[in-house]
């Protein structure tokens, strides 16, 4: 696939009498784009299960940043598949408050930003409802939102590089019908679009209480 490109996709199936094919979607892969720059600037605050790490994302480049946090494991190169924090938007300095920490343990903890070319959107098709009300939920994966969850096309945005299962639920005074959408948003792998800052690592105090 291209960035910046708009393409259409339709499932389909085959047996004896021929071949059917679904609604049709489509999805735009996001544009080229500089990675952004952040920083852990100091830790702080370290108790005997929770610290504070402040962090700076310093430059931008061209574009927006979407998403910020801290990610923490007790093994070296943690990732945003380990705990993490979520933060906020924009650029400049921003605080994490990690919780839930294990006393005398070590912890190693990266920054990480996330910008607008680390997502994508698709244009959903779902059967309008003849009477009574329709909704979008998102039933798997973090970080996905709609414009209209109530519309049946309504435009759902996604992280790339991620598969998200959806639900779409009509429900009438007599009963609900269910349909669940799985959908995967790839594109090409022109460089990290997020960035995790240099590595740093704490040493929880021990709780003598």
């Amino acid at each position: 696939m291209s960035a910046n490109t708009t393409y259409y996709l339709r499932a389909y199936t085959t047996n004896s009498p021929g071949t059917a094919y679904g609604n049709q979607i489509s999805f735009t892969t996001a544009p080229v784009s500089q990675k952004p720059s952040v920083s852990t600037t100091n830790i702080s605050s370290i108790s005997a299960n929770g610290a504070t790490v402040s962090n700076n994302i310093i430059s931008m480049e061209s574009s927006s940043v979407i998403a910020r946090g801290t990610c923490w494991n007790t093994k070296s190169g943690p990732t945003l598949s380990d705990k993490h924090t979520q933060d906020g938007n924009g650029i400049g300095e921003y605080s994490s408050e990690l919780s839930g920490l294990t006393s005398g343990t070590t912890y190693y903890v990266r920054a990480y930003t996330t910008n607008d070319a680390g997502t994508t959107s698709a244009t959903l098709a779902a059967n309008t409802p003849i009477e009574g009300s329709g909704q979008w939920t998102i039933i798997s994966r973090e970080g996905g939102s709609f414009d209209d969850d109530t519309k049946p096309d309504a435009v759902f945005a996604g992280q790339i590089n991620t598969t998200y299962t959806l639900q779409w639920k009509i429900s009438t005074q007599c009963n609900a019908s269910e349909d669940l959408v799985k959908i995967c948003f790839f594109v090409p792998n022109y460089g990290s679009l997020k960035n995790l800052c240099r590595q740093r690592d704490i040493h929880l105090l021990h709780h003598w209480g």
